[in-house]
């Protein structure tokens, strides 16, 4: 339980939202920016977990910073259209998730 790797793989093969969930925690908290971003898709959509946009958008943040592209793609668009708009910050996110050859961000 200290590879975060097979951490986040028992996720993937979790029964229970709830065992994913755990999983997810344990491979964060070693430091894995792909499951701090499963966390905050978790939290954003509710989806085993109380819905928390407060703390999905901490932990967006979080794997962004981490350098993860698809975090980074995700927090541009909600930079650029959500009700915390900072278009300079998403087009900074933009570019860096499209120089890492983020096919969304590539194109946006």
């Amino acid at each position: 339980a200290g590879d975060p790797e097979a951490c986040l793989a028992q996720a993937e093969r979790a029964k229970t939202d709830a065992e994913a969930v755990a999983w997810c925690k344990k491979a964060a908290a070693l430091g894995l920016p792909a499951a701090v971003y499963e966390l905050a898709d978790r939290h954003l959509a509710g989806d085993g977990v109380t819905k928390d946009q407060d703390r999905g958008l901490k932990l967006l943040r979080q794997a962004a910073a981490a350098g993860l592209p698809e975090a980074r793609w995700r927090l541009s668009e909600r930079l650029r259209f959500g009700k915390a708009a900072d278009p300079a910050e998403a087009l900074r996110l933009l570019r860096l998730a499209a120089d890492q050859g983020h096919p969304r961000a590539a194109y946006a």
